[in-house]
């Protein structure tokens, strides 16, 4: 089963040798290309590969994960203007360098935690900043996001993925359709 989320590639369930599907399995096993690495569950252990043939073939689960270093990860949200109907666009790129492979995986099997980006976008939500600006501040409210969100300091979103705030760029606002639901 692929998945294209940063930072797990790829997580396959193996099943037992006398299972259907497992003779398939074994013969087209998860391979971690550059710049990434698999991580074994045995049991309730977690194992950096690659291992012997013997203990991988008593691993219950299999996952490529992508260790590249500053993955640019862009986010993007909405804020409320203090006018009604207006909003700014906001965008903002996270810079992520996965520092322990085996601890993503288990908050992977722990949290449910598969996408670092909806992570990131909640992490990102500006929440007391929405209502305050109005539209044609857009300084005012780069800069309040900005502080916010301290730039070049680590974002506490994943176990095991150091993220860093790269750049926040606000775009001018925009109306909200308001429009009502005819009966």
């Amino acid at each position: 089963m692929a998945s294209r989320h940063y930072p797990i590639v790829a997580h396959r369930e193996l099943w037992p040798r006398f299972r259907p599907n497992a003779l398939r399995q074994r013969r087209h096993p998860l391979v971690a290309g550059r710049h990434e690495i698999l991580v074994y569950q045995l049991g309730e252990e977690y194992l950096p590969g690659p291992l012997d043939p013997a203990r991988a073939g008593r691993a219950v689960a299999a996952t490529v994960v992508d260790i590249r270093r500053d993955v640019s990860i862009y986010t993007s949200d909405r804020v409320r203007s203090a006018e009604a109907g207006w909003e700014f666009p906001i965008t903002v790129i996270f810079h992520c360098t996965v520092v322990d492979p085996v601890e993503v995986v288990r908050a992977r099997h722990r949290r449910g935690l598969s996408d670092l980006r909806q992570s990131l976008r909640t992490a990102l939500r500006p929440g007391r900043l929405d209502g305050r600006h109005r539209p044609e501040d857009l300084a005012g409210l780069r800069a309040a996001l900005v502080a916010r969100l301290e730039p070049q300091r680590p974002v506490p979103a994943t176990p095991g993925v150091r993220v860093v705030v790269g750049e926040v760029e606000v775009r001018p606002c925009v109306a909200v359709d308001t429009v009502s639901p005819e009966a």
